[in-house]
């Protein structure tokens, strides 16, 4: 339903290193890195806890918030790297 050209297609300056010269949008290795780094998270921090101690406190994953803020900032460098790959290599346009 959505797509557009590869920007090498549209502007013969743009070299990509290897490419295929079907349409690019939506993309694949976007979408997935940021789903990925999404759920990841929520499943990690903010899912049910499998496991409980001997007096019923669920055993949680991360005892600190520095834990928690350093993941955070792994999945968002996870999610706007892998887009932003794609466009530095000519293979998708910023969209």
């Amino acid at each position: 339903m959505y797509s557009d050209p590869r920007p090498y297609l549209l502007n013969e300056n743009i070299t990509p290193l290897v490419c295929s010269k079907e349409f690019g949008n939506p993309s694949g290795h976007s979408s997935a890195s940021a789903m990925i780094s999404i759920v990841l998270i929520l499943d990690i921090f903010h899912g049910s806890p499998l496991k409980s101690d001997s007096k019923g406190q669920p055993i949680v994953f991360y005892k600190n918030y520095l834990v928690y803020i350093i993941s955070l900032i792994i999945a968002i460098y996870w999610a706007v790297s892998i887009p932003f790959s794609r466009y530095l290599l000519g293979v998708h346009s910023i969209d």
